[in-house]
């Protein structure tokens, strides 16, 4: 009897055993069950959004300033972060500006605040004009705001720019952009990191320096140079072409990437590159 009682109890675990095994079988396919692809589509988790299909947003804006009674300024700048920057003389006394902005996003509600955001700003010193672009919503650099509020964003601001005849000193800075000028009097201080410089028929004055790291130097002189002046034309990277227009050349130095000349006994040259090439046309 005793001995039927320890069978009886060995099948009973045995049993247990293999209750237990196949109930820890059972869970283990049930976790690695194939569900198929979840299609989840947007997923917006505060600020963060996770996009099945990304599509861009683009948009050209286009405004016009106008600013007036500027005939007692002398000196004008302009400073750009992310755009081309155009000069040429307006036919009468006012500063008007045109500019055209190329805005990419992902949302439209980041498109619109955006849009609302860009403005020009005038600040008047003495007789000095400076302009920027700025947020409207806090007046900082417009770049700056971007990088704080908007998360994916390509925004980039030309200015198209007509100065008075009598704005004779002429600033120009762009982080990454080319900025062109065209038919100015006076001396130009022109500076870029990326980007091309070209000065077409411009009457120079006292000191000029157009200078870039990265990008072309293009300048072509007047045919009858009425003042004197000095011109630096620097370039680390990139190609520097000066069009005499006729006008005759004494070098004191030639070499492929160094010039130095005086140019119709009026313009003391300089133009030098570190990779790149120096070329003079007549």
């Amino acid at each position: 009897m005793r001995k039927r009682w320890m069978i009886l109890f060995s099948v009973i675990i045995l049993i247990g055993i293999l209750i237990i095994i196949i109930l820890i079988c059972g869970k283990e396919n049930s976790n690695s069950a194939d569900v198929g692809d979840i299609d989840v589509g947007d997923v917006d988790v505060g600020n963060i959004e996770v996009k099945s299909n990304d599509k861009k947003i683009e948009e050209i804006v286009k405004e016009k300033y106008t600013f007036y009674d500027m005939q007692n300024i002398k000196k004008f700048m302009a400073q750009n972060n992310v755009g081309n920057i155009s000069v040429e003389v307006s036919e009468n006394d006012n500063l008007q500006i045109e500019t055209e902005s190329m805005i990419t996003v992902y949302r439209k509600k980041d498109l619109e605040r955006i849009k609302e955001n860009i403005k020009i700003q005038e600040n008047l010193e003495t007789d000095m004009c400076k302009i920027g672009i700025i947020s409207k919503e806090n007046g900082e650099e417009l770049w700056e705001w971007l990088e704080k509020n908007i998360e994916d964003y390509n925004v980039s601001v030309d200015l198209n720019i007509k100065i008075p005849q009598n704005m004779n000193e002429i600033t120009l800075e762009a982080e990454c952009g080319n900025i062109k000028v065209n038919g100015l009097d006076g001396s130009l201080n022109i500076k870029g990191k990326v980007g091309n410089i070209v000065a077409n028929q411009c009457q120079l004055m006292e000191n000029c320096i157009l200078q870039t790291r990265t990008g072309n130097i293009s300048i072509l002189l007047c045919d009858d140079l009425m003042n004197d002046a000095f011109v630096d034309m620097v370039t680390k990277t990139g190609n520097i072409e000066i069009n005499l227009a006729g006008n005759a050349i004494e070098y004191t130095e030639k070499k492929e990437d160094l010039i130095e000349g005086t140019i119709d006994k009026k313009y003391d040259i300089n133009a030098n590159v570190r990779t790149g090439l120096v070329k003079v046309v007549k």
